[in-house]
This record gives C-alpha cells, sequence and structure tokens, in this order.
C-alpha cells in the first residue's frame, strides 16, 4: 500500500493507515475493513518491516484495494435472517421457499428466476443470495453449475425497479460486552479482586479515585457511537432523530464485565510498590538503583508529585534545619525519615513524634513531607479516629506516611491499630463504605507533633 502497516493487537492482522479517500459506499467484507471515520482500533506501535515509517497518500493503492475486495459485491445491509424475515410477508416467496413451483406451470427455471428475484429486492449480494437460495426447496443438482447460478442471480439483479425500504427501522441494542470489550482494549485498567475497585492508568500512575465516574462517562459516549454506528449499518438512508441515553443499569453491566474481565489480588499489586519509587519524570527501581520509564506494566498506584533528580540541592530546606537549631543526629534522624517514608517497607517498627512549645519548626517539618510525598502517598488520620473509626483505617492503603500534627491529649481506649501499624508482620482489615472489607500489610509511617512529651505508657 506504500504506507505505514502495523500488526493488530492479537498479531493475528494488520492495520495500514494511509491518507486518502474511499472511492465507494463499501466498508466491510469479511475480515477485510475500510473506515476513514467512526471508528476505533489500538494503534500497536509494532511496525510490518519493509513498510514506511511514516503515513503516506497513495489514492492509486487504495482505489485497487477497494477494487479488489469490495467491487464485485453489492452493499449487504442486513443480516440472512432479517433478509428472510422481509420475504416472508410475499406468499409466493413462501410457497417458493419451500419448492412449490406450481404457480409456474412447474417450471423449475422460471421458479429459480422468480425466488432470486424475491430474494434481490432484499439484497444485492450474489453471495447472500446464492447462500440463501441453497437452503431454500429449490436447491438441486441443476444450481451447482456456475453458468446456471451466475445467470440467473444476475438477470434477478437485471430486473429489479425497486430496493426495499423498511416502513418500520429496526431496533439497535448495543450489548454490554462489546463496550466493556472496547474499554479492556483501549484503557489499561486493573480491579482489585477483594473489594472489586477498580484502578485506571494515566500519567504513569493507576488511581482508584473518581474512575467509576471517568468510566461511566466513557461507557455512555461509547455506547452513542455503536449505536449511531449500527443504525448506519442496519438502517442504511433512514436518518437518525435521536440515540437514546445508556441507562445506570447498563453502565453497571459494562463495570461488572470489566471487573470480571480486570481482576487481580491485593498481594500483586502490593508486591510491585515494594521495588518502585514513583515519580513524575519515571520510576525509580529500589533494587537496580537506577530510574526507568513509566510503564503500565508496572501497576503503580501512587505517585510523588516531583521531578527525581540525584544532584538536586535545595538552600530552603538546609536553612530550615540550621534555624531549627537541632543537634546534628536529630538532623539525620528527619533526614532518615523523609527518606525512609518514600519506601514501602515498615520495618523500625517506630512511629516519629515531634515535640515542643511555640513556633520550633514542628509544622514546617510535617507540611514539608507532605508536600514532597504528595496526596497519593500521604494520609492525615489521628491516632484516636484510627482506633474508633473503622472506615478511617482503609484511607491508609498504598500510603507511605501518615501524618497528623498537634495531637490531642485525649487517652487512647484501645491501641491495636497502632501496634498494627508498627508492628511490620501483622495485616490491618479495612473498608470503605458500600464496598467489601478488605486486608492489607501496612506500609505508612506514622508522623506527629505534640505540645508536650508523650507519656510512657
Amino acid at each position: 500500500m506504500g504506507s505505514y502497516a502495523e500488526l493488530s493487537q492479537s498479531g493475528t492482522g494488520a492495520h495500514v493507515l494511509i491518507k486518502g479517500r474511499i472511492p465507494g459506499e463499501r466498508r466491510r467484507k469479511g475480515n477485510i475493513e475500510m473506515y476513514s471515520k467512526e471508528r476505533f482500533f489500538v494503534v500497536t506501535g509494532q511496525h510490518i518491516e519493509g513498510t514506511p515509517h511514516e503515513i503516506k497518500e497513495n489514492q492509486e493503492a487504495i482505489n485497487k484495494l477497494y477494487k479488489k475486495h469490495f467491487d464485485e459485491v453489492a452493499i449487504v445491509t442486513t443480516s440472512d435472517e432479517a433478509v428472510l424475515k422481509r420475504c416472508r410477508t410475499n406468499k409466493k416467496f413462501l410457497k417458493l421457499w419451500v419448492g412449490d413451483c406450481s404457480d409456474y406451470e412447474d417450471d423449475d427455471s422460471r421458479a429459480d428466476l422468480a425466488l432470486c428475484g424475491i430474494l434481490a429486492k432484499h439484497t444485492k449480494d450474489k453471495v447472500q443470495i446464492d447462500r440463501l437460495f441453497r437452503r431454500s426447496g429449490l436447491c438441486r443438482e441443476k444450481w451447482k453449475r456456475e453458468d446456471y447460478r451466475e445467470n440467473t442471480i444476475n438477470k434477478a439483479l437485471e430486473g429489479i425497479t425497486e430496493v426495499y425500504k423498511a416502513k418500520k427501522p429496526l431496533k439497535i441494542s448495543v450489548p454490554f460486552d462489546v463496550v466493556g470489550d472496547h474499554v479492556l482494549e483501549c484503557e489499561h485498567v486493573f480491579t482489585m479482586r477483594d473489594n472489586g475497585e477498580i484502578y485506571l492508568y494515566k500519567d504513569g500512575v493507576y488511581r482508584s479515585d473518581g474512575v467509576e465516574a471517568i468510566l461511566g462517562t466513557k461507557i455512555r459516549n461509547l455506547y452513542k457511537q455503536y449505536y449511531a454506528n449500527d443504525w448506519m449499518y442496519y438502517n442504511p438512508g433512514i436518518p437518525l432523530a435521536h440515540v437514546p441515553v445508556a441507562m445506570m443499569k447498563y453502565v453497571s453491566e459494562v463495570l461488572a464485565y470489566i471487573r470480571a474481565y480486570s481482576h487481580v489480588t491485593r498481594e500483586e499489586i502490593d508486591a510491585e510498590q515494594d521495588r518502585y519509587i514513583n515519580f513524575k519524570n519515571g520510576l525509580f527501581d529500589l533494587q537496580t538503583w537506577k530510574l526507568i520509564g513509566h510503564t503500565s506494566k508496572i501497576r503503580s498506584i501512587a505517585q510523588v508529585p516531583v521531578t527525581y533528580d540525584p544532584n538536586a540541592i535545595c538552600p530552603v530546606i538546609l536553612k530550615y534545619f540550621k534555624d531549627c537549631e537541632l543537634p546534628e543526629k536529630s538532623q539525620k534522624v528527619l533526614i532518615e525519615f523523609a527518606g525512609y517514608s518514600l519506601t514501602t517497607f515498615v520495618w523500625i517498627q517506630k512511629a516519629l513524634m515531634l515535640y515542643g512549645n511555640g513556633a520550633n519548626g514542628k509544622s514546617v517539618f510535617i507540611n514539608l513531607l507532605k508536600t514532597i510525598l504528595g496526596e497519593d502517598f500521604v494520609s492525615g488520620e489521628s491516632l484516636q479516629k484510627l482506633e474508633e473509626d473503622r472506615y478511617r483505617v482503609a484511607n491508609l492503603y498504598g500510603k507511605r506516611l501518615n501524618a497528623f500534627p498537634d495531637l490531642k491529649d485525649t487517652p487512647l481506649q484501645t491501641n491495636e491499630v497502632f501496634n498494627t501499624l508498627t508492628g511490620n508482620d501483622l495485616m490491618l482489615i479495612a473498608e470503605r463504605k458500600y464496598q467489601n472489607s478488605f486486608s492489607f500489610k501496612p506500609t505508612a509511617k506514622l508522623l506527629f507533633s505534640a505540645h508536650f512529651e508523650p507519656l510512657p505508657i
């Protein structure tokens, strides 16, 4: 074709991207399709060797391909069963279909032409007319003769003076699995198997916040596109006045389909969080100590909102440590804790408490760390709320830091959650409203501040 070509996502087909105009109305025959609008496919980038790397204009190649695959076949607008359904309104057809030639003085050839003529009022496709005739009671050994068969079908098509026009358009139904497969093919998603939470990949990270609303809008838009395309295909020449809106039940069915074919275990996802720290400019591999590019294959569910630069120096932060007048040992603890908070590891099994009266920099350090890590990695739950509110624990999933300034001096009634968060070997049970509960291994380091040193337990 003289233009860019690539393998399809399945690896068994090919896409050719070329500039030009489709010379006729036909768009599909078997597994050969030709479109210039209102269709979607996944661009794989798997270039086919021997074809250009650029999308080029080649109208001559388009014309040759169209003539080879589409010109010899008339437009097919309906399925076999739809054609038969229309034909069965004709009493003569009903008799001919069962092999009754009595209306034609038992002349088989006249009866053959009459049956083909009725079929031709509803389809101009020679292959389809032949296929349907072979299902009738008139089909016999003579029909196998190519010259007789071609001559009869051609005569039937030549005798057509009007083409059937449907009095009532066919009802269009878009199966939910068609839209679901489209989403799964074009979007990178996965679903947590334990609670059904869907994550969507964008800008180098998978997130779950607002995903159902985002996919709901996409599902409704795809429904409209498929509905309009199918209307044009099954009801040619009939204007489409209105596309019905996909109802909530339909959207829920598509989402359920996506969940059914994208679920993974939480353990699989957690394992990928342990190895990589996600920055805006890539994934830092803790095993190789190198930065690699973002990829949807690594299912990272949180991202630090800064660019990784191993040579970066911040004079403002250095000035902060100097102004705090902290001992060098304490400064090293804070710096180490900051780096520790980038990881999923909690093996130190300790929480960090900053205490002291007045403006001594406690809140500045907490806000600095929260700003660097970003909202993906930080939660802000008090110890009291974590112990008392079962829904608050779920907010710690996937977080690297839980920071809460100015703890109240209210005594804790229990410390089970605190012990688990600093225990390194226990699982937390969490639950989000209207979802199933799930268990996870804590990754959040605890950072608090208070005016007074905590009393020993």
